[in-house]
């Protein structure tokens, strides 16, 4: 929905449709098109309903078509810590945007994909290490035996989730030879 980042975009030569995804009806605005890819580059969490999102996106996508989309980790060891401290430091950008309206873990990320009808194909993290991400605090010492476990938790270190999804039911929409 951003207007600059849309000319940004136009001039580079790329078609762009200028859309509040909480309002508006991909299945109907796309209707008759079909694609490959659909890119949700940080987008899933920004949605109030990134469930019906996703679901409309399935009448787009050819019947090999993939999601492609990236989703921040609110279960990072730099937020956990942040809690236990007592603070939810939430910035312009990053994992504790101030327009994120979800906010997701591996299972819940699993979970959307699932109840809305695809299949994880790919799951990559990118991955931050402790006290590196721009959720930053001097932690209080009574927190040092806590960053230590979180340290052996390899999820911890997952700033966001980087998936591949197909649809749930491609066989089913493959053309029969």
């Amino acid at each position: 929905i951003d207007s600059d980042a849309a000319k940004e975009a136009r001039a580079k030569g790329h078609e762009v449709h200028v859309l509040d995804l909480d309002r508006t009806d991909l299945s109907e605005h796309f209707k008759g098109q079909k694609f490959d890819v659909a890119l949700l580059a940080d987008v899933l969490e920004h949605l109030r309903d990134p469930a019906e999102t996703l679901k409309q996106i399935k009448g787009l996508l050819n019947p090999n078509g993939k999601i492609v989309s990236s989703i921040p980790h609110v279960a990072h060891g730099d937020i956990r810590l942040s809690l236990l401290a007592g603070r939810l430091p939430y910035r312009a950008v990053g994992l504790l945007d101030h327009t994120h309206m979800r906010f997701f873990t591996r299972a819940l990320v699993e979970q959307l994909f699932k109840e809305s009808g695809y299949n994880l194909d790919i799951v990559e993290r990118n991955r931050w290490n402790l006290n590196k991400t721009e959720v930053k605090f001097d932690y209080v010492p009574l927190l040092e035996p806590v960053q230590k476990l979180l340290a052996l938790d390899p999820e911890s270190e997952t700033y966001q989730f980087i998936v591949q999804a197909s649809l749930a039911n491609a066989e089913e929409q493959r053309p029969q030879t």
